[in-house]
């Protein structure tokens, strides 16, 4: 077989490059960006392997990232430290806050309401998984990134990834809610997150931009009238 030229390896790393990063980038996460990133990412690690075949160093440091990259989700599973998610997904809730509203929008460029408690959520799993090389939770991670979920699926529990909290009340009072429980709204339609202290954080169409609200001085009228509240199975205690 033919050997490719640098020349023709370097165009092939480039454009592997745009496809990896443009599915980063792009605010609207589908089937689409996901094979984008996937394609992109592996196909630019072979591309500079081959490249740098000649150079030992260069090929091994190669080699172990995409060796790294398959190894993340292979590691051995084990329980894990909810409290330590839960403020992981609070502060990254908290972070979104003034990103603009793009309906399916998933990340920085732009989010939307049901976007916001997924994409905070799947990230804390990872970052906790990472940190405590819990393969159990870095597996998570990838399913919560390829099987996405809009508010009406949220309602539904996106199955099984989210339990109804029957006895919650949002509406009238934050007893016994915890950060990061989802309040879903308006028929199905709408999803906002309890951050805790009486705050709650919502990625909102009407202003365009990721909100934060305080019922201490804003009421509940946001929450509308009969709000269904959820946590995610993994942030549920047995007693709950």
């Amino acid at each position: 077989m033919r050997k490719r030229s640098p020349a023709a390896l370097g165009v092939f790393a480039f454009l592997f490059a745009v496809l990896a990063v443009g599915g980063m980038l792009c605010p609207i996460h589908n089937t689409l960006s996901k094979a984008a990133m996937i394609v992109g990412w592996f196909g630019l690690l072979i591309t500079l392997i081959e490249l740098a075949w000649r150079r030992r160093f260069l090929r091994l440091g190669f080699v172990l990232i995409l060796v790294a990259m398959v190894l993340v989700f292979v590691l051995p599973g084990r329980r894990w430290d909810r409290q330590a998610i839960r403020a992981r997904y609070a502060d990254y809730l908290r972070s979104y806050e003034g990103v603009r509203y793009v309906w399916g929008g998933e990340g920085r460029l732009g989010i939307d309401c049901s976007g916001l408690p997924r994409r905070a959520y799947r990230d804390a799993l990872l970052a906790e998984g990472l940190v405590t090389f819990n393969g159990t939770l870095t597996r998570l991670w990838l399913d919560q990134w390829w099987n996405d979920a809009g508010a009406k699926a949220m309602g539904e529990g996106t199955e099984g990834r989210l339990i109804p909290l029957a006895r919650q009340d949002p509406a009238h009072s934050d007893e016994r809610l915890e950060p990061g429980d989802v309040a879903i709204i308006n028929a199905n339609t709408h999803s906002v997150v309890y951050l805790g202290d009486g705050r709650w954080i919502e990625a909102d169409p009407g202003a365009g931009r990721v909100l934060i609200h305080d019922v201490r001085t804003e009421g509940r009228s946001f929450l509308g009238v009969s709000p269904r509240v959820f946590r995610w199975r993994e942030l549920v205690d047995e007693k709950t």
